[in-house]
């Protein structure tokens, strides 16, 4: 028999809570453990609750220390494991990362123009933390690491530095309209409409 942890059951969903695709929940695990991405947990699975409608009444996203405490529903899939029964994730979904920061300034350093290569570069702050600046795709830019270093709590234009573009959120994925057919009940409130 084959094992629930291979099967591709678990809904992928982008930032804004559109259906992107789907994964198994060994991917889902490993994903929100940090695995997936060398050690920074890129993704939370959804704890959903929805009417007898399909409609949804309730989305918490969850990061792994909370998710394994969740009760097992009986409309649940569940996997043993050496500290009991884990809840399956049904639906995941991404969140903000160096990683996409990279990728939405396609490997340009957003100060230098220089595409860098991985690990040359980090996630730059605009306005630093230290200073009340978020961490959000409208703060955050791709970054020599040495030029990050450098700027330490300072701005761009506190540098003399002009980005190569205004950082903005990526638009959403559009293969979410292949995706058109719920394999859990959770998944409904996603995919209707």
């Amino acid at each position: 028999m084959d094992s629930v942890l291979d099967k591709p059951i678990v809904l992928k969903l982008n930032r804004l809570w559109q259906r992107i695709g789907w994964s198994t929940p060994r991917q889902a695990f490993t994903a929100m453990v940090g695995g997936e991405y060398g050690g920074t947990p890129p993704f939370q699975a959804l704890s959903i609750t929805a009417d007898e409608n399909g409609e949804l009444i309730e989305g918490i996203a969850l990061n792994w220390d909370d998710w394994i405490k969740l009760p097992i529903r009986p409309c649940d899939f569940a996997i043993s494991t050496g500290r009991g029964e884990i809840r399956v994730p049904s639906v995941r979904r991404r969140v903000l990362t160096g990683k996409a920061i990279r990728e939405r300034d396609g490997h340009r350093c957003q100060v230098s123009g220089r595409i860098l290569k991985e690990g040359d570069g980090n996630m730059g702050h605009i306005v630093a933390r230290a200073k009340g600046g978020a961490r959000s795709w409208e703060n955050l830019v791709y970054m020599d690491k040495r030029l990050n270093t450098l700027q330490g709590t300072h701005t761009p234009e506190e540098m003399g530095w002009t980005l190569l573009g205004k950082p903005i959120e990526p638009p959403a994925v559009p293969a979410s309209y292949l995706i058109t057919e719920p394999k859990h009940d959770s998944h409904t409130p996603f995919i209707k409409g």
